[in-house]
């Protein structure tokens, strides 16, 4: 067998031990014997612990994937409403200045970002954030920023998109 990443694994079933034909009238116990080394046991919970997480974490997308689907006048409706055409993504500090005056007056467009730019998905949170920052920022323009807004660049930890790209995500 083989998990999501392609490492095989082998499944191990129970053997039944051999009688020894030197042992004078005992009989072997009706009880598999132990093989490998106790990691192999502690092999296993671990294995299923992560089994468990892929399939909650496929059972939520599942779920989200059904109630779209639940609601399709909705999502037709919705796709009229989405963001204006060349809003994003923010190709220098101009347009990222012009935006975050934007978000901070207009609640409605916050809300509607928020609202799109979380159709994106990802596998996890992490994956979310770079999706959404490929949809909002240039290269050219993320070089320009780091968080506290150090060596003359841009601090994303005061911008109102980083609320929207937080929001999106939880």
């Amino acid at each position: 067998m083989s998990n999501q990443t392609g490492q095989m694994f082998k499944v191990r079933s129970p053997t039944i031990p051999r009688s020894n034909p030197n042992a004078q009238g005992s009989t072997s116990s009706p009880e598999p014997q132990q093989h490998g080394s106790s990691s192999d046991s502690d092999l296993a919970p671990a294995l299923l612990l992560k089994i468990q997480t892929h399939l909650e974490i496929i059972s939520d997308q599942l779920e989200t994937i059904q109630q779209t689907l639940q609601k399709p006048e909705e999502s037709v409706a919705g796709k009229q409403n989405h963001l204006e055409e060349d809003l994003l993504p923010l190709k220098d500090v101009t347009s990222l200045l012009t935006m975050e005056r934007r978000l901070r007056e207009e609640t409605a467009l916050k809300n509607k970002m928020i609202t799109d730019l979380s159709v994106g998905g990802g596998v996890d949170i992490k994956d979310s954030v770079w999706r959404i920052m490929k949809q909002c920022f240039t290269n050219a323009l993320a070089k320009q920023l780091n968080w506290r807004g150090v060596n003359g660049k841009t601090a994303f930890q005061q911008l109102q998109l980083k609320d929207v790209i937080s929001q999106t995500t939880y």
